[in-house]
This record gives structure tokens, sequence and C-alpha cells, in this order.
């Protein structure tokens, strides 16, 4: 495996027009990293230059090193190998694009989040913006794909190639577009030199109205605004964080940030009223007399459909009437002849874990041919325990107790040699995930009888 000093490279994680990001072990601290390597496109050596591409890679590695804040992704180490720059950043397996199904289409529809755990995100990312902002620093490029989430779900802003420090005068690259469509503010657009702290609160109002949605807001789309079970507030907020005109917008990240904790204690004060009005919770089609497959498959990178019924946002398209009761072996539910474990795992565990874990597990098990072993679900095992979550009436609760705050759950299911299968409890979904990443175990066995 090829080494870049103390380094050992690992895999490729992405790539985009400036360079490449690669899974590193550090040898010295055995800890998992991630390197961002600046290789940029034929396109962009042509249209910046490689003196400034490498000047614009020092700037942001600078910025990342110096800022140290909470939810600002760390740079361990920063260095040239065989010419090429390179910096050392903490290794985060998820990003809210990946958790919401953002595709490189942007416009796209995406998975909504429920209410609650959307406005935590973004409370985050402006706590984040408020210290960018206070340091003088302007992100520029605030969307899903730069905002990474720890093991605890703990927001981390990454990728500071376009960000702008307002009391410095720095003339951009000829030909290089500031910002992201959909995501950028319009005096952005127009005038990425004068755009000030206000184009980041333009940006978080369009994450937060997309995690809600599903969508983009434009001219006509209003499903945030005319939901009457989010209530006027949202589109106060809403209005105000995506007006044109950034006088019009909050003053400050701190300001937003304090409207969205409001709306957040005022959504929780409803949730229990509003999901227990009569017909919210939907009816939806459900598998009768249907046995989930038990035995784990490789899917490869193109054959995804053998997981389920899944559908474009990997959500399944039908469910199961679950009938569950609690045993002395665990959790039995009726409907699918599965019994599952009365808890997940407190610890988060990659995958090779997982099996210790299980093993260990069954080996305290008192010796019984009656009883079968504990292991990994398939996707199709952990898909059979969830309900639809596709619009804000479907996050009124669940049945799966023993899951608390525990919503990342590996599956037996192999995608590649390096990556499997992880479930999403909380939004019904299926995202593939590095084997070397931490998740929950929750597990499963046949009942011996029903």
């Amino acid at each position: 495996m090829r080494r870049i000093g103390k380094f050992q490279l690992l895999g490729l994680l992405g790539r985009g027009g400036m360079g490449r990001v690669y899974k590193v072990m550090d040898t010295e601290q055995k800890r998992l990293r991630a390197m961002k390597i600046l290789r940029p496109s034929e396109i962009m050596q042509d249209l910046i230059g490689c003196d400034e591409l490498k000047k614009l890679f020092f700037k942001e590695a600078s910025i990342m090193n110096q800022l140290r804040q909470r939810h600002v992704t760390d740079v361990f180490e920063v260095g040239e190998h065989e010419g090429l720059p390179y910096m050392v950043q903490e290794y985060l397996c998820l990003n809210l694009g990946l958790l919401i199904g953002e595709s490189n289409r942007v416009e796209l529809p995406t998975r909504p989040l429920s209410p609650v755990k959307a406005l935590i995100i973004v409370s985050q990312i402006l706590d984040a913006l408020s210290g960018l902002h206070e340091s003088g620093l302007v992100h520029r490029d605030i969307k899903p794909e730069n905002v990474m989430l720890s093991r605890e779900g703990e927001v981390k802003i990454i990728d500071f190639g376009l960000s702008r420090f307002t009391d410095r005068k720095e003339q951009n690259p000829v030909g290089m577009i500031i910002g992201s469509p959909y995501y950028a503010a319009p005096e952005q657009i127009d005038s990425p030199e004068q755009a000030d702290h206000r184009a980041d609160i333009y940006s978080a109002g369009v994450v937060l109205y997309r995690l809600v949605t599903g969508t983009l807001p434009d001219e006509k789309t209003s499903a945030v605004s005319e939901n009457p079970l989010l209530g006027p507030g949202w589109s106060f907020l809403l209005k105000k964080a995506l007006t044109a005109n950034p006088a019009d917008r909050f003053p400050d990240a701190l300001t937003m940030r304090q409207m969205v904790q409001e709306l957040k204690l005022d959504w929780e004060k409803r949730q229990e009223q509003i999901c227990s009005i009569p017909g919210v919770k939907k009816e939806f089609f459900s598998r009768q007399d249907w046995q989930p497959r038990s035995k784990p498959v490789h899917t490869g990178k193109n054959d995804s459909a053998v997981l389920g019924n899944l559908n474009s946002l990997m959500q399944p398209e039908i469910y199961t009437d679950n009938k569950f009761q609690r045993t002395d072996q665990g959790i039995l539910d009726h409907a699918t002849r599965l019994m599952w474990s009365n808890d997940a795992s407190r610890e988060q565990l990659n995958l090779e874990e997982s099996q210790i874990y299980l093993l260990k597990l069954n080996q305290r098990e008192l010796p019984d041919e009656q009883i079968n072993l504990w292991r990994l679900p398939t996707v199709e095992e952990l898909l059979s325990l969830l309900g639809p979550r596709q619009s804000l009436e479907d996050f009124c609760g669940s049945d799966l107790w023993q899951l608390k705050d525990r919503s990342w759950l590996w599956s037996a299911d192999i995608l590649t040699s390096t990556k499997s299968w992880i479930v999403d409890m909380d939004q019904g979904a299926v995202l593939a995930q590095d084997r070397m990443c931490r998740f929950h175990v929750l597990p499963v066995r046949q009942a011996t009888c029903v």
C-alpha cells in the first residue's frame, strides 16, 4: 500500500475538480483519517492555473487549521508530497447530502427529515456560522454535501476553499464559480466579492427548506409555509432567511439560530397533539404472511434492487404491519416470525467488531438447541420494522422501543469488498457505508415458535 509520511493510503473516498480525498491510517496513532490531495482536473488547471490552485489549497488548509471550532472539521497535518499539497482531516463517514439522498442532480427530490431533526442540524450549522462570522469569515458554500455528521450526529462543516475574510480585499480567480447552484444567495452569484455573512444565512435557509420538504425552494414552491402542521413561525423564518435582499434577512446567524430553537421547542410541544389527531397516521400497503430474506446478499455496485422493494430514494415501498410482543428471549414480531434483541449495542462498532460482538453475545447464551443464534439482520429484515417516512405526519413515533437514539444500524448485506449496507431507522432508508465506519448493531434471530 502507498504511504505518505506516517499515513497509509487505504482507498479513495471521493474526487472533484480540485482533487481527491483518501481514507488513510495514521500508523503512529492508529487512527483513521481523511487526506485531501490537490489533484486538479485539466479543465481546472487550464482555467485557473496550478500556482493559483496551490495557493487556494493552502489557504483553505490554513483557515481550517486556525479555526479549531466544535462544528468545523479538524485538520491534523498540512504538507506536500512529491509536489502535491495535502491536508489530513477527521475521518467522518456521513454527510448530510448522503443522509437525505441528494444526488449529482441536485434538483431531484430528497428524503425529508423529521422537523425536530432538521431543526437540530440547522441549529448546529448556524452555531458554526456564528463562530465563523465572528472571526470575519464567510463560508460561501454551505450545502448538504459540505455538512458532515459525526458518529453522534454532530455537525462538522468542511470545504473552506471558497471562503473569504470580509476585511480583506481578495479577487477571485477569473472563471471560478463561487458557491453551488440552488444554495448560493443571489448576490453571491452576481458579485461574490461583495457577499457577506448574510449569504451564508440564505444558504442555511435553503438547507432547512430541503431537509423538511425534500425539495428546493423556488417562487412556485410553498410546501412549508402552507403546511398547517408546522405553524406560522416556519413561514416567517424561511421567508426571512430566503429573501433576495440581504438587508431583509436575519442580521446574523445567532439571531436565526434563536428562532430555530424556538421553533424546535414549539414543535415538540405540538407533536403529541398533532400525532393524536384521528387519521394523521396514514394507512399503508402492508405485506401479509411475509418472511423477509434472512440470507445475506452481495449486491455489487449496480444491483441494489436485490435488497428489497425500494424506491429511487432507497426507501421501502411496502411496509409490514408489525405485531410485537416482549418475551424472555427478546422482542418477538409475530408478523415476520423474527426475534429481536431487547436492545441495540451500546457502543458503535465497525463491521468486524460487530461480528465479535455477536459471537460474545451468543457465547453468553445458555446452551440450548432450541434457540437460534443471534446474527446481523439483512436489509429486508431491518426494513420490516419500519413504518412510512414520507411526510411530516409520518414522524409521530415508533414501536421500536429497543432502538432509543440508535438509528444507524449495520445490516448483513454487502455492497463491495470495502462497503456494506446500513439502514437509517429514523428515515427508513438504506445507505452504503465503509466497513471501517462505526454504527450500532441490533441482533436478530429466527423465532423457535410463534
